[in-house]
């Protein structure tokens, strides 16, 4: 039952998604990149990916989906959302991501594995011009890259290079 209204309201959400145009990299001005991990704290392709965007002038923004729970007397980290943060349909609350959806980036990269996430949710909440999805392919993404021989840096140079190459108006 759960699956059925999670898997209605990300539809809803598709039918809706706010799309921007996305002119290119060199024209491109905001990010934010999506991961999961088991700590507050980033991934290291996360890390890789903002140092790229930052050496061509791109302000990054980080929304991470820690998969333990928050303790009870723990402050809830900025940018992240941990277990119990989520609502019935495993979606983040509005309270925690809502600075994330009122904002448009130019460019969304999910790094997250998981074919149904929580940061579905905040993927098509958020108004961009390109949606980068890696390693898994779902309908809503514009693009789909796959990390080789598990080596962070060439995914990073290929998301760049496709960056650099892609506009969508």
């Amino acid at each position: 039952m759960k699956k059925y209204f999670r898997n209605k309201e990300l539809k809803k959400l598709a039918a809706q998604s706010n799309t921007i145009a996305y002119k290119g990299l060199d024209k491109a001005s905001s990010c934010l990149i999506l991961f999961s991990n088991n700590s507050p704290n980033k991934v290291a392709l996360c890390l890789l990916l903002e140092k790229m965007l930052k050496d061509h002038g791109i302000k990054t923004a980080t929304f991470g989906l820690v998969t333990k729970k928050l303790a009870k007397n723990e402050e809830p980290t900025k940018n992240y959302c941990f277990q119990n943060q989520l609502n019935w349909k495993g979606f983040p609350k509005k309270e925690v991501v809502k600075d994330l959806t009122k904002s448009n980036y130019d460019v969304i990269i999910d790094l997250g594995e998981d074919l149904e996430s929580p940061n579905d949710f905040i993927l098509l909440s958020v108004k961009a011009g390109l949606r980068v999805g890696v390693l898994k392919n779902k309908p809503y993404f514009d693009l789909t890259v796959e990390k080789a021989n598990n080596n962070e840096e060439l995914l990073v140079n290929e998301i760049e290079h496709f960056l650099k190459n892609i506009t969508k108006e």
